[in-house]
């Protein structure tokens, strides 16, 4: 179930006849990497976003770059590294440990996954501010990773030429 939303996004873009350099199987993370960051965490990704990872890793397609794992190199500085980013901001920014960044938004706010305590569950995707002291208020994005990577893919493609 966790893949459908997903697939059905990457074949609307491909029904669509647009190029997706940067959202493709070649970036894909290894179940290595996938369970030594949720290790790490001392979480679980939500089904569908561990699908995203096991599928493309990370990807950028119209300006929407979708963060993950980084396949052989957990820890690299890079944006579209979760990882490196979720821990920047746990330092920095007091991201509340049951987030991981899957977007960065601008203006210094991000979409997150909330990660879970099992595997085989999924979890919501919100938004969250570094200014936010208090974890009380998410404003929810989407009722699950897979839901929100169509909505923003869906987002790109359906925007008009230069749009995006």
């Amino acid at each position: 179930m966790a893949e459908i939303l997903i697939e059905s996004a990457l074949a609307e873009i491909d029904r669509l006849g647009k190029p997706r350099p940067f959202l493709s199987a070649k970036f894909k993370a290894s179940e290595n990497d996938v369970s030594g960051a949720e290790a790490e965490l001392g979480l679980f990704f939500p089904d569908s976003y561990r699908y995203f990872l096991l599928t493309l890793g990370s990807g950028d397609i119209g300006g929407v770059e979708f963060c993950g794992l980084i396949a052989g190199q957990p820890h690299v500085p890079e944006a579209s590294n979760a990882l490196w980013i979720s821990m920047q901001e746990r330092q920095a920014g007091n991201l509340p440990t049951d987030l991981w960044v899957v977007e960065e938004l601008g203006d210094g706010a991000y979409a997150c996954v909330e990660l879970q305590t099992g595997k085989g569950q999924e979890g919501r995707v919100v938004l969250w501010e570094p200014s936010e002291s208090v974890d009380t208020n998410r404003q929810i994005l989407a009722s699950t990773f897979g839901q929100y990577f169509q909505d923003r893919i869906h987002f790109v493609v359906a925007a008009p030429r230069g749009a995006a």
